[in-house]
């Protein structure tokens, strides 16, 4: 991209959405891991502000996103299927 904005619209949705993760993570119960992700969340921020390179900006987000799993792990999808019977009551 050579620091160019290419969209407008996507470029200030993806500076927001990367303020919005730092200010989530300063927000979540303290661990050991939190300074560091909330680092990797400035980083983040600041690789944006620079217009640093797509790739650049999806490997740090993407660290970030694994990252956070590990110190808060949480399940992204339900154990097991629904009960269809007792959702159609």
């Amino acid at each position: 991209s050579g620091g160019r904005v290419k969209s407008p619209s996507e470029y200030a949705e993806m500076t927001e959405f990367a303020a919005s993760v730092s200010t989530r993570l300063s927000t979540l119960s303290p661990t050991p891991a939190r300074g560091k992700l909330i680092a990797g969340a400035a980083r983040l921020q600041g690789v944006i502000a620079a217009k640093g390179t797509p790739e650049e900006v999806a490997r740090i987000a993407h660290g970030l996103a694994a990252d956070l799993l590990k110190a808060y792990p949480v399940p992204l999808a339900p154990g097991k299927a629904p009960d269809l019977a007792r959702g159609a009551t």
